[in-house]
């Protein structure tokens, strides 16, 4: 493998330090309590926020967290951008980036840092190394079994819940990088022909994916919690109509969330005229949220409140004596001045 540039050359290379100043301040400010939120990965990416897809390649979990990704973005990075200039080296970072990012986003929960493009750049040097010459001896076996037994330490630590670490980035911002390389690399036209269409299909497939198929193909039980957190905020801010899309969407990739069925249900209640998902009643939604949670007394509140307006005060009493049973000291009080009010019917 190639010598390391040092330091004192960092601006020979703008790109790469650019990126990794950027990534070392946007870390920094998360750990002293500035909200980063703008830089992280959400459904909003495809909404009206598209620069999330890149910048929340930024943030980083942890100081070691960072300082891996940072020294391989030096090591890596440099020898694209002394090899391919300014301009191409951005790009690529930039195509990795938003690939990586969607198809982590879409298959599993939003992850950050630099971990894909990363993994991207060793997949690039890996075909490039071999085949064009400003780029031979770029990566060498070492490196990639590396990052070959990184890869699956990461995926046994996830599984066993010991970290949570964005695998669906790493692996196709390698699979992503591989086929760029492929793509531009000085091979047989027919090859890099081959290699361009499915970089083309894979990286739309990601897209598609994290946009549209989401429901479809994510595995992650918390898929929904980006979009419920979301949803909960606008609809404590009175944009019930902004809260019913993320609600719809978080209820779409994980349909077992009570708190969502609960915000869902209000919605419903100030939005009558609302095509609601599966066509659900407010009533419906509460009752959902109940069977998803029995131990939740809001839902088991507004089940109560339900009843009560139907007229089935048997039901409303059940509903509101279970809610005061489970949060006393937020339903206790109110739930003798609904039962006083049904009394008085």
């Amino acid at each position: 493998m190639r010598s390391v540039p040092p330091l004192s050359r960092a601006l020979s290379f703008p790109v790469t330090t650019g990126i990794g100043l950027m990534a070392a301040i946007v870390t920094l400010l998360s750990k002293t309590g500035k909200s980063i939120e703008a830089f992280t990965m959400s459904s909003v990416a495809y909404d009206s926020e598209p620069w999330r897809l890149v910048i929340s390649a930024l943030p980083h979990g942890d100081a070691m967290h960072l300082a891996f990704n940072l020294l391989w973005f030096w090591i890596l990075g440099t020898q694209i951008e002394e090899a391919l200039g300014h301009v191409k080296a951005f790009a690529l970072i930039v195509v990795l980036a938003v690939g990586s990012a969607s198809a982590q986003f879409a298959l599993s929960d939003g992850g950050i840092g630099l971990s894909g493009v990363g993994y991207g750049q060793v997949g690039f040097l890996f075909v490039m190394a071999r085949f064009d010459p400003r780029l031979r001896g770029a990566i060498d076996r070492r490196t990639l079994i590396l990052f070959g037994g990184w890869f699956v330490f990461c995926i046994v630590t996830t599984q066993l819940g010991l970290w949570r670490i964005a695998n669906v980035a790493h692996g196709s911002g390698f699979v992503l990088g591989m086929l760029l390389g492929a793509a531009v690399a000085p091979l047989r036209p027919v090859v890099r022909g081959i290699a361009a269409f499915g970089f083309a299909v894979t990286f739309a497939a990601s897209l598609a994916g994290a946009a549209w198929w989401r429901p479809y193909v994510n595995l992650s039980p918390t898929a929904g919690h980006d979009d419920a957190y979301r949803g909960w905020r606008a609809l404590d801010e009175d944009h019930y109509e902004l809260a019913a899309k993320h609600l719809e969407r978080a209820l779409a990739v994980s349909p077992d969330d009570a708190g969502s069925w609960v915000n869902y249900g209000i919605v419903l209640e100030h939005l009558p005229d609302h095509p609601a998902l599966d066509g659900v009643t407010p009533f419906e939604c509460y009752r959902r949220a109940t069977a998803a949670d029995p131990d939740d007394a809001t839902a088991y509140w507004n089940l109560g409140r339900m009843h009560a307006a139907r007229g089935d005060a048997d039901h409303a009493r059940q509903a509101f004596a279970r809610a005061a049973a489970l949060d006393p000291a937020k339903y206790a009080k109110r739930q003798a001045e609904w039962l006083q009010d049904l009394e008085g019917r």
